[in-house]
């Protein structure tokens, strides 16, 4: 008879130990909805923090300490690029202060600016308060253009005057000078 009482609790057992696996199982699964419902509410919902014409501050790189301009900005979602990316145009070698004094040939020589154009990570890019609105034509800069190299040069050069015109006439002095730090 002791045989018969142990084998009711013994399926009893086994029962509670099916149900908590089964509750476990939904638990998990429900778990798991969760963080995908996260996960593509993070895709989504990424803030564009990075305006069109928004002054930037390159953090890292070649051009670590420059200012910059924000044409583009791109999500994730590109093969070449697996992060979240801005392209940006900015002065690689700022102009000289230009004294009354200076001859012309002096002044012209002093407010040369090289630019230069590149796809920054955004981490590596800090914003600023300061919208510089400068008067390049809409497809002037874009993604195609930086991508091939004789296209990219002929847009430094394009740039390049753009940019003078604007630091001659006085507009934006902060952009054209140099960030001491």
């Amino acid at each position: 008879m002791e045989n018969n009482d142990n084998q009711p609790q013994e399926t009893k057992t086994e029962e509670i130990k099916t149900e908590e696996i089964k509750t476990e199982e939904i638990k998990t699964e429900e778990i798991q909805e969760e963080i995908t419902k996260m996960e593509t509410q993070t895709e989504t919902t990424t803030p564009e923090l990075f305006e069109k014409n928004m002054a930037v501050i390159v953090l890292r790189g070649r051009f670590a300490g420059r200012k910059a301009i924000v044409c583009q900005q791109a999500n994730r979602g590109n093969d070449k690029y697996s992060f979240d990316r801005c392209l940006v145009y900015g002065i690689e070698r700022y102009p000289k202060r230009i004294i009354r004094r200076h001859t012309l040939k002096q002044k012209e020589r002093k407010s040369r600016i090289k630019p230069f154009v590149k796809v920054v990570n955004q981490k590596h890019l800090l914003p600023t308060r300061y919208k510089i609105d400068l008067e390049l034509p809409n497809d002037l800069v874009t993604g195609e253009k930086y991508d091939d190299p004789a296209k990219r040069k002929q847009l430094k050069t394009q740039l390049r005057t753009v940019l003078k015109k604007q630091f001659l006439t006085g507009k934006n002095r902060w952009f054209f000078s140099k960030l001491r730090f």
